[in-house]
Order: structure tokens, then sequence, then C-alpha cells
């Protein structure tokens, strides 16, 4: 694979995650939706975070990574990495 072929995947993967913590975030959002819909607020005052049913940790991945909230960003930013900036 050449070194560009490796960038623009490398640059996609910023933008798109896949693969385990992409999966794990998933299944996450069912468990935190069933745990909190089954709480016992006597029991557990506060609802839980989707944090508390990650099997792994992400607080360590810088912001960057994280896409855009804006989709026409998101688009923009995906088409820059893969096709450079124009």
């Amino acid at each position: 694979m050449p070194a560009s072929e490796l960038a623009e995947w490398q640059g996609f993967y910023r933008v798109e995650p896949w693969g385990t913590a992409v999966h794990d975030m998933a299944q996450a959002h069912v468990n935190v939706t069933l745990a909190n819909v089954n709480r016992d607020p006597e029991q557990h005052s506060k609802p839980y975070r989707l944090r508390d049913f990650l099997l792994f940790d992400q607080r360590d991945e810088p912001e960057e990574l994280a896409a855009p909230a804006d989709p026409e960003a998101h688009a923009a930013l995906i088409k820059a990495l893969l096709f450079g900036s124009a």
C-alpha cells in the first residue's frame, strides 16, 4: 500500500471511525437506555451515563477526532481529507 493511500485511510478513520470502539459505543447506548428505564430512583437517584457502560475507556482520545456537528462541515472535512484542500 502506498503511503498516500495509508494517509487517506487514516484521514477517513478520523472522520468516520470503525471497529471495536464504535461497536462498544453502540452497545453502551443500548445498555444505558435499558438501565435508565429499569432503574429504581430511590436506590439510584442519578441516571446512568453512557461512560458507565463503555468496555473500552475513550477518555484519552484527543478532541480533534470528534466529527463536526454540522453535516456540511462534516462533508467538507471528509472531502478535504480524501481529496486535499481546494
